[in-house]
């Protein structure tokens, strides 16, 4: 009996320690505001930006930091980075009214698309289709455009409403072949053809970031609440995580099971690991 609660305290101290080992926490970032990983290579890449310049930081798996792409060094300009998105070999970034593709890798410029010409103001979120097409949310002209990455890069406007409500993060219903939008307040499903419905019936403070996690259970920020949501089919809210100060552009890690937060005025970016 003594040998079999041994081994069993051994097992759950391995579990244990193989939890906190995943687990990130990187701080003296500036304005962190999302955080995406690559799958491909387990790295985590962080938008934000100083007053005067914008960065994206890599993360290895281990935690160390570098700043991977600067703006006004080797010709790059990148002035208040927020939502990032990979597909591919490129790394894509909202940056004002322009999103900027690099290389992944090595972080060179591989081109850029302008949102000029259909009045694009402030970009926040981003995220790519089942079929290649990338969609963009822009708050203040309460629209969202799509972008297809292969035509041209040509860009259209999906939907331009004020039920929008100045839409922030994003994320594609690969099952249901619509859109997961978060307006403010609210969260929103958009289909393809721009219908815009209430997910649910409920109200938040100030809503940020939107992600899904392994079992399909939708994944919310809360900056003004300082909270983390998990919602369960669509309909039953429960809080992950409380007392976060200012939490952004969340996404999920599912090789390691865990929530990736960027708290943009903690200046840090942390993990928080599901059960």
């Amino acid at each position: 009996m003594r040998r079999i609660l041994t081994e069993l305290l051994v097992f759950f101290l391995f579990i244990l320690s193989a939890q906190i080992a995943s687990a990130l926490k990187v701080g003296g970032l500036k304005n962190p505001h999302n955080i995406i990983i690559d799958p491909a290579t387990r790295n985590y890449y962080v938008s934000g930006h100083s007053k005067s310049t914008g960065y994206i930081w890599k993360i290895n798996s281990t935690g160390k930091r570098e700043v991977f792409i600067e703006g006004g060094k080797n010709g790059i300009t990148l002035t208040t980075p927020r939502g990032l998105a990979i597909y591919g070999t490129e790394l894509y970034v909202l940056d004002g009214k322009t999103i900027r593709r690099f290389d992944k890798t090595t972080g060179a410029s591989t081109g850029i698309i302008e949102l000029l010409g259909i009045g694009g103001n402030t970009l926040n979120g981003l995220v790519f289709g089942d079929e290649g097409q990338l969609f963009i949310t822009d708050g203040p002209r309460n629209s969202i455009y799509k972008i297809d990455t292969q035509n041209k890069h040509n860009v259209s406007v999906l939907v331009k409403h004020n039920d929008l409500a100045f839409p922030q993060g994003i994320a594609f219903d690969i099952p249901r072949e619509r859109l997961i939008v978060l307006s403010r307040k609210r969260i929103l499903s958009v289909d393809l053809e721009g219908k815009i419905v209430p997910l649910l019936n409920r109200t938040f403070q100030g809503l940020a970031g939107v992600c899904w996690d392994r079992n399909g259970n939708l994944l919310v920020s809360d900056r003004a609440a300082g909270k983390v949501y998990l919602i369960r089919n669509f309909s039953i809210v429960e809080t992950v995580q409380e007392n976060i100060f200012d939490p952004a552009g969340i996404s999920f890690d599912y090789s390691r099971n865990q929530i990736l937060v960027p708290s943009a005025k903690g200046k840090l970016v942390f993990s928080l690991p599901l059960k």
